[in-house]
């Protein structure tokens, strides 16, 4: 009985961390993505009306 607790501990223990590293590794990407795309290059729009 007390192996069977310990494993389903060490179990818990160790989904617990890798949950953890993945979320920590989806933010980092999410931020990576951010400050990638965050800057953009300088456009200039030239708007021409009809009568010219």
């Amino acid at each position: 009985m007390k192996n069977i607790v310990l494993s389903v501990f060490f179990a818990i223990l160790f989904v617990a961390c890798v949950a953890k590293e993945a979320k920590k590794k989806k933010i980092e990407t999410k931020q990576t993505e951010a400050a990638c795309c965050s800057s953009s290059p300088e456009t200039s729009t030239l708007i021409i009306s009809a009568d010219e």
